[in-house]
């Protein structure tokens, strides 16, 4: 997230899709997401299939998430929660 913005305001253009999969968001960016992941899991309901099936798949994610995946993240819990 911090990462994206940062990279806004150096090149004035937003990254492409390709570009925006490789960033890896901060240590302390990780660290929030991980809290919203573990909120979500535990709500029983609310998910659409798609959403349900990446959340799963980022509890087994072994490192950073992308900035990609922090978005999609973060958009499913202010819709959730």
């Amino acid at each position: 997230m911090v990462a994206l913005r940062a990279w806004q305001t150096f090149t004035k253009k937003k990254p492409k899709t390709k570009e925006l999969n490789k960033m890896k968001i901060s240590d302390k960016d990780m660290k929030e997401c991980q809290s919203m992941l573990v909120e979500l899991l535990e709500k029983d309901s609310g998910f659409y299939a798609k959403e349900l099936e990446f959340l799963e798949s980022l509890s087994e994610w072994d490192s950073n998430f992308t900035e990609k995946q922090a978005e999609w993240l973060e958009r499913i819990y202010k819709r959730v929660m």
